[in-house]
């Protein structure tokens, strides 16, 4: 399988939560939007394939404010 080099894009969006003057907790989503050519070789031909890769990302983290 080859899978070609691309440019796709992302949305992204979050929120900050203040526990307390110091700490405090990050959420946010993504969506990437990505489609590639895949060539899958079968050992007697190439088959070209279109890909759409389109994952949904979730993050949560733990910030500190100085």
């Amino acid at each position: 399988m080859d899978y070609d080099d691309t440019v796709g894009f992302s949305m992204q969006g979050g929120l900050d939560f203040d526990l307390n003057d110091y700490w405090f907790l990050n959420l946010d989503i993504k969506k990437l939007l990505l489609k590639t050519d895949v060539k899958v070789y079968t050992g007697e031909d190439i088959i070209p394939v279109e890909v759409d890769i389109n994952p949904w990302i979730v993050g949560v983290g733990i910030g500190v404010k100085f």
